[in-house]
Order: C-alpha cells, then structure tokens, then sequence
C-alpha cells in the first residue's frame, strides 16, 4: 500500500491553473487595454517575460517547492509519522510498520473497533558527559499512526511481533468490541 503523495492534489491544481494561462496567453486580445494604451499592467500577464509564460514548467516548480519545503522544515511535519504496510491476507490483515531506533517497550498498540492506533515515545537517558552539546537532537522522539481496517477483526487473536527495528501485527477478520490491549512478543 503506498502512502499519498501531499503535494498531489496542489499539483493538478497548478496544472489547472497552468492550462488556463497558457489559454489566456494564446488569446491575449482578450487582456483590455489600461488608461495608458497596452495592458493594465503594462503588458500581457502571461507573455514571454512571466512566470507563467511558454516556458512555464509545472513538474519543475513543484519539484522545487518539494525540495524547499523538506529543506526548510525536515521531520517538523510528518517526519516522524511511521511507515506502514497493510497486507489484505487469507483471513487476516498483517500490519507491517518500521519503527528504527525504538525498542519493544517504546511501543503501544491499541486496538479499538476498525481502527488499529500505534504510537511509540523514546527518551534518551541524562548520562553524564564531558563537554557542553552544540546540538541536541536525539532527546525524546514519539511517533504515532492510526489504521483504519475495512472490517472489524478478532480482538482476542491479534498478534503483534517487534524483531530489527519493524513491526508486525497480524490481525485475524471479523468479530468487534470495545477495545483491546496488544501485547508485543
């Protein structure tokens, strides 16, 4: 299962976008004229000296705002979100989720109707050490992850396993109730 690119849907806006301007440049008679002859604003909006002119490249702009964005803000936004898989099997679901540098008592996993909620908090030990951190990154890190299942599962059958750092949850189908704790093996 692949995750939705968010850029995605900004990207047929723009192209939207685009196809109407370029539109608009192949009818430029349509751009009135201002008070002082030409264009309102001193030529066509969408002519040769434009962003948006014939030299206008969608895929490039966006790839660029991409690269920005991950540039400026890193992990700040959904960089710690856990990465999943769910594997549609014979009777059951398997969850697969990576979850490096976390141990098996980092994580919790709680199951509740549909919904299969995994979270994980890690905080390095204040240890004592020689000199004064110019950075410090690696203090806490928490993460979390709900998964909507398309049908209920049986609670009391769940199994979740942690073994290098992934994450596996094998949820038997049907049956339902009010929520159950999962113990990881």
């Amino acid at each position: 299962m692949s995750r939705r690119d968010p850029f995605d849907d900004l990207r047929d806006l723009l192209e939207q976008l685009q196809n109407e301007m370029e539109d608009m440049s192949r009818d430029d008679d349509r751009v009135p004229d201002g008070p002082f002859g030409g264009s309102p604003f001193g030529g066509s909006p969408f002519g040769s000296g434009s962003p948006f002119g014939p030299n206008f490249d969608l895929e490039e702009m966006l790839d660029d705002v991409d690269t920005d964005f991950d540039s400026r803000f890193g992990d700040r936004f959904g960089g710690s979100e856990i990465t999943v898989d769910v594997l549609d099997g014979d009777g059951e679901y398997i969850v697969t989720a990576d979850m490096p540098g976390f141990d098996k008592d980092d994580i919790g996993l709680q199951l509740a109707d549909t919904t299969l909620h995994i979270s994980a908090n890690r905080e390095d030990t204040d240890e004592e050490q020689e000199g004064t951190y110019i950075k410090r990154e690696r203090y806490t890190e928490t993460a979390s992850r709900a998964i909507d299942l398309p049908e209920e599962v049986e609670e009391e059958g769940v199994e979740a396993e942690f073994q290098n750092g992934v994450l596996t949850v094998t949820l038997p189908k049907e049956s339902g109730g009010d929520g159950h704790e999962i113990t990881i093996e």
